[in-house]
């Protein structure tokens, strides 16, 4: 069995507790590693939900959790802050990409999918 993709919820905007914890738990091949909040309580709610870590520390997420993508529910103003993951070398996926942010979530439900046909082949 090859290693799961290692993913870290950024943000805890409503969408992250009712829409991606519950798709990336779901998804066999994809492992929900860790979650960051601006709003520790925030984070610690969410991270409990989904049995995995809460992180205010962007850098100590990285370094702890080694996610390779970070899916970003933020509000506008948290951007600068989450951009810099990048740089650290976690591929980020920015969920409002498209018109009221759906177009996106299409997007990231098709993108996983298409790892895990191209991981079965």
């Amino acid at each position: 069995m090859t290693n799961p993709i290692r993913i870290a919820i950024i943000g805890t905007a409503k969408r992250s507790s009712y829409l991606y914890g519950p798709l990336l738990k779901a998804i066999p091949g994809i492992e929900l590693v860790s979650v960051w909040g601006r709003s520790a309580e925030k984070a610690k709610t969410l991270a409990e939900n989904f049995g995995v870590p809460a992180y205010t520390d962007l850098d100590k997420l990285v370094r702890e959790t080694a996610p390779h993508i970070g899916i970003v529910d933020v509000a506008y103003s948290a951007n600068g802050e989450v951009g810099l993951m990048a740089l650290a070398g976690v591929l980020l996926w920015k969920e409002k990409v498209g018109t009221r942010g759906w177009f996106g979530i299409a997007l990231a439900v098709i993108a996983l999918v298409l790892i895990q046909i191209g991981k079965a082949a």
